[in-house]
């Protein structure tokens, strides 16, 4: 196989006989595996929508049909992209961004159908922890299409009789639990000594209500006490033989 300027990031076999590769250099390369010998490359920057990132990472691989799927950790997107029939060139390429300006962690492939040439895709993002939910739908001739379906955190319905076979997409499940409760520390720690001046402002504002309140019943209490001696006063006054 040939030697490689920059780090080979991922491999997948597509058969007995061929592979695919990535590498830092933003190729993606078809090999030849008994001789080594390279069939086809694929230069991905021009399918990038951030191409002023220096290192190109792509860290999930995942061969679906006559498709490969790539998590690009450095662009926050996937790509998928076509394979010929008998594995000798590449074809057309669709991406898919990360919303909301989230970062690519990981991703799985659930339900694939080879009849209808459909599958799902699940992708976690952070720092939110999301879980996107895509309907992919591909053939040889066109870019595959990408729906995205919804956010879930945890398995829908459908799938939960079913998740033994995607060991995967559990994982990416209790990443997102771990990620929500670290974030949850985190947040808390951070914000730990503004939130107790808050508590303590509150506490303090309370107390001064309480002893509002407290003052405010004596004063009442005492100026019926008043008028009670004041009233006893006068019954003695109009009950005198003087008056």
């Amino acid at each position: 196989m040939a030697y490689f300027f920059r780090p080979i990031s991922d491999i997948a076999f597509l058969d007995n006989t061929h592979l695919i590769s990535t590498a830092t250099d933003g190729y993606i390369r078809l090999w030849n595996a008994p001789d080594g010998r390279e069939v086809d490359s694929l230069n991905l920057s021009a399918h990038l929508r951030n191409v002023e990132a220096k290192d190109f990472l792509a860290s999930r691989l995942i061969v679906v049909g006559s498709n490969v799927l790539l998590g690009i950790r450095s662009h926050d997107c996937i790509l998928s992209i076509n394979i010929s029939p008998d594995f000798t060139k590449f074809g057309e390429v669709s991406r898919v961004d990360c919303p909301l300006d989230e970062k690519f962690v990981d991703l799985c492939v659930i339900n694939h159908q080879v009849e209808e040439k459909r599958f799902k895709v699940v992708c976690m993002t952070e720092p939110l922890s999301r879980l996107l939910f895509w309907m992919v739908s591909y053939d040889a001739a066109s870019p595959a299409k990408w729906i995205q379906v919804e956010d879930f955190l945890e398995l829908p319905p459908e799938l939960k009789e079913q998740n033994g076979k995607f060991p995967r997409l559990q994982m990416l499940l209790d990443m997102g639990k771990n990620a929500l409760d670290v974030n949850g520390v985190d947040i808390y720690e951070k914000n730990k000594e503004q939130n107790h001046k808050r508590i303590r402002e509150r506490h303090q504002r309370h107390q001064v209500k309480r002893k509002r309140r407290l003052l405010s019943k004596e004063a009442g209490g005492e100026a019926v006490a008043g008028e009670g001696d004041a009233n006893s006063e006068k019954e003695t006054s109009e009950a005198s033989p003087d008056s």
